[in-house]
């Protein structure tokens, strides 16, 4: 007899909405960099090792400028420096190498990795020049999380000094990415963020919500009209033009979506990491934190500058010889060096006008370019030479 008045009154009662979070917090992700330095036929020097802490650094820079306020990383790095067999890498098709998720689960769970992060990037030590004639078959691959990896964790993994040591941080930007995607997804919010794959599907899109986003390149008819360029294999993004995109893609995502993630923790914005960024588990070998002060990265450029110009041969820097006239492609050209009193220089038009850079450095007045973009003048004037620099 009491069973219908006990319905009638948890039906009279409201249900509590979800309680919302506080506007001041930011779903943090629990990150681990798995740097393998030797493999069968590559040893990272330690100058090769510090590069790629300074990719890492420069890649987690460009998420902190687009997901301010929504996401946020806390990084572990794992060092290990024993030699990976060649067998121990996936053949994936004849002489063609990939280090995939199957590689190093065993391992990984060994060091206590399952249940503990959310995604796991894994750099190997790899050369394309090698006797045994094994070529990397990727620039990177991204898979999940998809609940077959250390619990649920996304993975990804990215051949290191294979190819230029540059694109390291690129790749990383990308392939996190498809991670994150994939996050959503299994989340139960599968629109609420973009393919980084699909960046021509999604340009007029990016173009209404973010005219002259090209600007000044390219006019947004012009930019429309690269992109079916694009789709008919006749063109391809360079590195700026897609960084335009990935960051639309991050700030475009509203919190609330990240706020609903399965993924990670709300943690308050101003409260550090529990885990301070660069600690590591089971390192072998001390390895520099990947948040180091700005200023060191810039006095290691400074330092690196300096030893490149002085190993450049007499000839190369006198203009002469089969670089002279070498152009590469990018986002705004490079312009052929010339021999100016003396000086091997390199000239590049910043903001309307010319700036010339001796011993051949062909960097773009990164002041200019930095102010441009926090005032938001222009979205799409990142580093003209197709590198990001926090």
């Amino acid at each position: 007899m009491m069973l219908p008045l006990a319905l009638a009154l948890a039906a009279s009662v409201p249900l509590c909405p979800r309680a919302l979070e506080p506007p001041d917090s930011v779903r943090r992700l629990n990150v681990a960099v798995v740097l393998l330095t030797n493999s069968f036929n590559k040893t990272l020097t330690p100058a090769e090792v510090e590069r790629v802490h300074e990719e890492v650094t420069e890649f987690y820079a460009f998420y902190q400028q687009h997901g301010a306020g929504k996401v946020d990383f806390d990084f572990s790095l794992v060092q290990i420096d024993r030699r990976l067999a060649r067998r121990e890498i996936a053949e994936v098709s004849p002489n063609r190498y990939y280090l995939s998720r199957d590689n190093l689960e065993a391992e990984l769970t060994a060091r206590g990795f399952r249940g503990k992060f959310d995604e796991v990037i894994a750099l190997h030590a790899w050369s394309n020049a090698n006797p045994d004639r094994a070529l990397q078959a990727y620039g990177g691959g991204a898979v999940g999380p998809d609940g077959r990896f250390l619990g649920d964790a996304g993975f990804n993994s990215i051949p290191v000094m294979g190819r230029d040591p540059n694109t390291i941080g690129q790749v990383l930007i990308h392939e996190v990415l498809h991670n994150i995607d994939d996050m959503f997804s299994r989340s139960g919010m599968a629109d609420e963020f973009f393919n980084s794959d699909e960046m021509s599907r999604n340009m007029a899109q990016l173009l209404r919500e973010h005219p002259g986003a090209f600007l000044p390149r390219y006019t947004d008819p012009e930019m429309l009209a690269f992109t079916e360029r694009e789709r008919q294999g006749r063109e391809a993004y360079p590195w700026a033009m897609q960084l335009v995109y990935y960051g639309w893609m991050l700030e475009r995502t509203p919190k609330e979506a990240w706020d609903r993630l399965r993924y990670g923790r709300m943690v308050p914005r101003d409260r550090p990491a529990d885990r301070p960024r660069g600690q590591r588990l089971g390192v072998h070998r001390a390895a520099r934190p990947l948040a180091a002060p700005a200023a060191d990265l810039r006095a290691d450029r400074l330092r690196r500058r300096r030893d490149l110009q002085r190993r450049v041969p007499r000839g190369l820097a006198a203009g002469r010889g089969p670089w002279r006239h070498r152009r590469r492609r990018g986002f705004a050209g490079r312009a052929p060096a010339r021999r100016e009193r003396g000086r091997r220089v390199r000239h590049r038009a910043v903001r309307g006008r010319t700036v010339a850079r001796p011993g051949g450095a062909a960097r773009a007045d990164r002041s200019v370019l930095r102010r441009r973009a926090a005032a938001g003048a222009c979205h799409g004037q990142y580093l003209a030479r197709g590198k990001f620099r926090p």
